[in-house]
């Protein structure tokens, strides 16, 4: 029996990329330590997603399934670790394809959470690449009036932890907060690693996180070419391999100078009211606190550009410098 199951659900754009890159970079170093990942490489990890949140993101014939991770955590006397940002959007039924066969072992659950000013742009901007079409302003408005949207869904902990770690004793929920952006970044890899039980100085830890982020411009951009797209080139691998490939990653993230967006001001005091009250749920919730919860207060500025503002000219000649640059990659 394995000596604990860790299972890492996410939530998304809380510095999740920046731990998996860690663990994964590093991951004789994390073995050595006693920590066990299935599979050799994230796909594994991806797998284990799909079977738990079905549709588009289902593996044909995964090579690691729920039932086989609980198999082998049987065989092994280390602790396991699951780690995707996507299992954070499970229903409780869902979560059950994980836990459930894990039921004979300690599981403990994982989340991270980030405070909103930030992560509402971050999630805008992640569901925008991956074919969203709603603009920026349509949809906060919408997160903002809707306690059912699917951002809290995935990004609210308390809504996650309760879905994953129904009636768990308290030391087996782990809400880490990601320090503010200006902060040491490493500090969220210190946090993870006294959850996993690692030294954390004895990991090589990058300075900065590993996603980049489109500007105000590149962003709308991209939402209209999904508009544009209509129906064709649905998600995942068609839109992916297509636009991902050709025009987000070698086009759009690489312009120097990209204008930062955020929430309006607003905002500012629906920003606080949320973080008073998920400060307060969580405070109340009975789970293990990494970090501060003062973490989740809003601190980014408020009032940047949206991309709903950016002008027509400044798209239409981005519009044009992204066509050639797409045009003489093709050709190379």
């Amino acid at each position: 029996m394995a000596a604990r199951v860790l299972i890492h659900v996410g939530a998304p754009k809380t510095g999740t990329s920046y731990l998996e890159s860690i663990i994964w970079g590093q991951r004789a170093r994390l073995e050595a330590d006693g920590i066990w990942m299935p599979g050799r490489g994230r796909a594994a990890h991806d797998a284990l997603m799909g079977e738990v949140r079905g549709g588009v993101w289902r593996h044909a014939n995964p090579a690691w399934t729920w039932q086989k991770v609980a198999d082998e955590a049987r065989r092994r006397d280390d602790v396991v670790l699951v780690s995707k940002e996507m299992l954070s959007g499970a229903t409780a039924e869902e979560a059950t394809i994980a836990t459930g066969p894990l039921r004979d072992e300690e599981v403990h659950i994982i989340v991270t959470a980030r405070q909103l000013a930030a992560s509402l742009p971050s999630s805008w901007q992640q569901a925008v690449k991956a074919r969203m079409r709603v603009p920026f302003g349509q949809w906060l408005a919408a997160v903002r009036r809707n306690p059912g949207h699917g951002f809290w869904r995935h990004q609210d902990p308390i809504s996650i932890a309760q879905r994953w770690a129904p009636g768990f004793p308290p030391e087996r929920v782990h809400v880490i907060t990601m320090p503010p952006d200006s902060s040491d970044p490493t500090a969220l890899w210190r946090r993870f690693a006294s959850v996993i039980g690692v030294d954390p100085d004895s990991y090589e830890a990058p300075e900065k996180p590993r996603n980049e982020s489109l500007g105000a411009v590149e962003i709308e951009l991209l939402r209209r070419v999904n508009v544009g797209l209509g129906d064709a080139l649905p998600m995942r691998d068609p839109y992916l391999d297509n636009v991902r490939a050709h025009l987000t990653r070698p086009v759009l993230l690489r312009r120097p100078d990209k204008v930062k967006f955020g929430v309006g001001a607003e905002y500012a005091d629906w920003l606080v009211e949320r973080a008073d009250q998920t400060i307060r749920e969580l405070g109340d919730y009975g789970c293990q606190i990494i970090g501060d919860l003062e973490d989740l207060r809003p601190r980014h500025e408020l009032g940047l550009p949206s991309p709903d503002e950016v002008s027509e000219a400044d798209i239409a000649a981005l519009a044009v410098e992204a066509l050639a640059k797409v045009l003489i990659n093709a050709a190379q």
